[in-house]
């Protein structure tokens, strides 16, 4: 995974690490230093089966 980005880093830069991280292709999110989620695109986010919700998204997070 070459193109990471972690929870900390996302806190302290916000939406503008996802965009720059973005520019290098699909951006890994990681959480304690376990991957979360992978970005695919802008509005395209995949959390992998092992960080599964227990409840489902609220309406306006839910895909559409």
């Amino acid at each position: 995974m070459a193109n990471v980005l972690t929870a900390a880093e996302l806190k302290r830069r916000g939406m503008v690490a996802i965009e720059e991280g973005l520019r290098a292709g699909p951006l890994h999110i990681l959480k304690r230093n376990k991957p979360a989620a992978v970005v695919q695109e802008r509005g395209q986010i995949y959390f992998p089966h092992s960080c599964a919700m227990d409840r489902p998204l609220p309406p306006r997070c839910a895909r559409g």
